[in-house]
């Protein structure tokens, strides 16, 4: 799913009458509440593998207002640091819909750099699907069916970040169902992942200190023509990819007064495919602690239980966290905050993964993502 971040929640993705209306006023007559025909699927257990065309990874504009579309990479190495990489086409939860770049690195020793920059519309270039460059950061389809991608940033201190890696499949990519959620015919929520484990090489730079790396990562790729900020309350997202498991998790949770029932899911195999998906996964937030960066209490960890599988999720590391209601007018935002604490939060994670007729796996890596835009 892999959501992001604080700089596209600027103030003006708020200044509409229903947006203001789903976070402020959402207990008054103001906004008449209509229940959208929904339209998603829900995962196979007989195909939990959906056929995956190349076309699903390429570009899907929309004349839509609040069109938005990115490609998201994501890597655990094994020296114990990480690195995100998003470009996006056209960003959520902005009213400027330009493209942008993202990249977030844990280095060796622990510390996060984080780094997201807007560009213009003439920076961008959309190639065959899956590739798409913005300025001098690009991914691009290599001849071996890999991609290389190469992004370029600059963290709060000043620090100039670049990644170089190239992200070999390691197994097919699934979509479920169509990999589509529409609302009265819009795309709410695109969702597919062409790539839910690849091996991972290449370099990482922080500063003047570079280095090179290896390890395993995962792409997915996300659009939609409505503001996810009118149709989304909460969601979990997370992956896992470890010597003898692969998985993939998601409870999205939608604006109450849509009356619309929670999508939530999770997708499993070992380190060549995907086995088994289950629709009936339920989601259970462990130790709830409050969050100073996020300004809100979010949990340590989740406890996840579906057909023939277990999953506990222990944080390790906060990765990035995000207080939405500081991009929010100060005169509003208490008004705002007695209905919702906007925020968004990525980790690393320990899991402890138990299925029938297998041994129980467990290590660290995981990567686990909270996105709160309309609960309390």
């Amino acid at each position: 799913m892999s959501f992001h971040t604080a700089a596209m929640f600027e103030a003006s993705s708020l200044q509409r009458r229903s947006t203001w209306c789903a976070l402020a006023l959402a207990y008054t007559a103001a906004c008449a509440h209509h229940h959208p025909k929904v339209e998603f699927g829900r995962p196979d257990p007989q195909h939990p593998v959906g056929a995956l065309a190349a076309a699903d990874d390429g570009p899907h504009p929309s004349s839509a207002p609040d069109y938005f579309e990115w490609w998201y990479y994501d890597a655990s190495f094994d020296d114990g640091s990480t690195a995100t990489v998003a470009l996006y086409a056209a960003e959520m939860l902005s009213r400027k819909h330009r493209p942008a770049v993202l990249v977030n690195l844990l280095d060796p020793s622990g510390v996060a750099h984080y780094s997201y920059r807007g560009s213009s519309r003439e920076h961008l270039s959309l190639g065959a699907p899956g590739e798409i460059a913005i300025e001098d950061s690009s991914i691009a389809r290599l001849p071996s069916g890999a991609f290389r991608v190469q992004a370029t940033g600059t963290d709060a201190q000043g620090l100039p970040l670049a990644v170089d890696l190239t992200f070999t499949p390691q197994m097919p990519g699934f979509k479920l169902s169509d990999g589509i959620i529409r609302f009265d015919g819009q795309v709410a929520l695109a969702w597919v992942v062409p790539m839910p484990r690849a091996s991972v090489e290449g370099t990482v730079r922080e500063g003047d200190r570079g280095r090179a790396v290896r390890g395993l990562g995962y792409h997915d790729h996300n659009w939609g023509e409505l503001n996810l900020v009118d149709t989304m309350a909460y969601w979990y997202w997370g992956r896992i990819s470890s010597p003898d498991a692969t998985v993939v998790y998601a409870d999205v949770h939608f604006q109450p007064d849509l009356g619309v029932a929670p999508f939530s899911f999770v997708v499993s195999g070992d380190s060549h495919q995907m086995t088994a998906a289950a629709g009936d996964a339920t989601f259970e937030p462990q130790a709830p602690r409050y969050l100073e960066a996020a300004g809100r209490e979010v949990p340590v960890g989740l406890a996840i239980h579906a057909s023939g599988l277990a999953l506990d999720l222990r944080e390790d590391q906060v990765l990035e966290a995000d207080n939405f209601s500081l991009y929010i007018p100060w005169l509003v935002r208490p008004l705002v905050r007695l209905s919702t604490r906007p925020a968004y939060v990525r980790s690393l994670s320990h899991f402890v993964l138990s299925r029938p007729g297998q041994p129980t796996s467990q290590g660290s890596g995981a990567i686990t993502e909270f996105m709160y835009v309309r609960q309390r």
